[in-house]
């Protein structure tokens, strides 16, 4: 490897870095947060472009080829590595046993994140989209993982389309994600990664399971860079990729703090514009000396847009299978719609559907005004004691949107201990699970937001 090579190939990388800090500034602590290294300055070998979560490491050759030839952006495959360290995929690989279904979930789930900045004009990656995920929402690579899992099992997809799947979407090699016993590469033979055989050590610790700092320092990207598009939003009101909500969530989805019930419920209010005087939006000095100067002609118009949180339809669900005592419900409903109050338009109707369920539906309620609610709780009467099942009460906000009703659902929170059946299909709504009790089961999918309640609900 001469060293006008690996001149150009860094030159080219930091080009291509660059320009994707400019695309998308919001994700620009993330973009810097790789050392980037050529190959031949690694004690590796036989990769083209790969992270074991702290370099990105690239051939030198091959990004100059892939960059000359316009046949590869190497911009977006820098990304894509990115993506994947953000979101912590690498820390969570050793936790999946079928590596195969993990690294595509997780490259499924980066296309889907690249779409929705983008949108990915490649036809054929966008029918793969497509074709697992069957919704517009972004599904975590947890529960892409359990779905592509349960189809392998089920034969409903076979080894070949697993392949072929792979081959597609796969853009950088995540071998540096397993433990140096376990790396394969895409025909499941044994690759020689090291210069020296015995010399495994040399190379940077697996990192799969393992939350090191790096991983808190992804966290803290994460964090940021919500913080910097919740406020790119609020200055332009534009995004040049599809619904910003959907990616600021699953951005979101990777803190790990405790966080108190009230807030975690107030998670749920989405921002939209109203047609009302943004008090704090202008400066009044100018206004006022418009109106003397020029007869009174303002300066500054006050801005007719403001956002809102707001919440018009939710549904709450309670588990009155007996494991949870009628006192503990009444302050849960109590705590929560005192919240959902909070958090609406002062002009908005809201519409509450209280849903009792054990292993069946068991009485509906829907509620619109505070002196309902209040009748409610102080007389509630719990319906059911039976066993538990999760799913009629899927079925049954699926029937209300049917039917027209619940056009505006902006989640669904279900109150229970956690023990019972839950559904397999993912909502277009968010759906919270609270738990009332901590709940060591492993069955609740990945695409339901769990919430441990830790605190007093009086």
């Amino acid at each position: 490897m001469n060293s006008k090579t690996k001149m150009y190939a860094k030159k080219v990388f930091e080009i291509s870095r660059d320009a994707l800090v400019i695309k998308y500034c919001f994700l620009s602590y993330a973009l810097y947060a790789l050392e980037a290294n050529g190959i031949h300055d690694t004690e590796l070998k036989d990769l083209k472009y790969a992270t074991d979560g702290m370099r990105y490491i690239y051939d030198e050759s091959k990004l100059i080829r892939d960059f000359t030839s316009d046949k590869k952006d190497i911009s977006q495959i820098y990304l894509h590595s990115v993506l994947h360290c953000l979101y912590l995929h690498p820390y969570f690989a050793e936790q999946y046993a079928d590596h195969e279904i993990w690294d595509l979930s997780c490259d499924l789930f980066v296309w889907d994140i690249i779409d929705h900045l983008g949108p990915v004009n490649d036809p054929v990656i966008r029918d793969c989209l497509s074709d697992i995920k069957h919704t517009d929402i972004i599904i975590s690579a947890q529960s892409l993982y359990s779905r592509l899992r349960l189809m392998r099992l089920d034969g409903k997809i076979s080894s070949d389309e697993i392949d072929r799947l792979r081959r597609t979407l796969t853009i950088d090699d995540h071998i540096l994600w397993y433990k140096p016993s376990q790396r394969r590469n895409s025909g499941d033979k044994e690759r020689q990664l090291f210069q020296d055989g015995n010399n495994e050590s040399s190379t940077s610790n697996y990192i799969a399971g393992n939350f090191t700092s790096m991983a808190k320092k992804w966290q803290n990207a994460a964090d940021r860079a919500t913080v910097e598009l919740e406020s790119a939003m609020k200055k332009s009101g534009r995004f040049q990729g599809k619904d910003p909500g959907d990616l600021i969530e699953s951005l979101k989805g990777i803190r790990r703090e405790d966080i108190s019930y009230d807030e975690f419920l107030r998670k749920f209010a989405s921002i939209e514009e109203r047609m009302v005087v943004d008090i704090d939006s202008f400066d009044y000095n100018y206004y006022i000396y418009g109106l003397n100067m020029y007869d009174d002609m303002p300066l500054v118009e006050p801005i007719e847009y403001k956002e809102m949180h707001t919440i018009r339809e939710f549904v709450i669900a309670i588990d009155t299978s007996g494991s949870i005592d009628t006192e503990t419900l009444r302050k849960f409903l109590t705590k929560t719609y005192n919240i959902l109050l909070d958090s609406i338009f002062a002009e908005d109707s809201l519409d509450v559907r209280i849903i009792q369920c054990d292993a069946d539906i068991q009485n509906v309620e829907t509620i619109h005004r505070r002196q309902e609610m209040d009748k409610y709780i102080k007389d509630l009467n719990v319906h059911g004691r039976g066993g538990t099942d999760f799913r009629p009460v899927f079925k049954r906000i699926k029937e209300y949107q049917e039917k027209g009703e619940l056009k505006n659902l902006k989640g669904l929170i279900y109150f229970t201990d956690g023990y019972g059946t839950y559904p397999i299909q993912p909502t277009e709504y968010k759906s919270a699970f609270v738990f009332s009790e901590p709940y060591m089961g492993s069955d609740v999918p990945s695409w339901i937001i769990k919430y441990q309640l830790q605190e007093d609900l009086s």
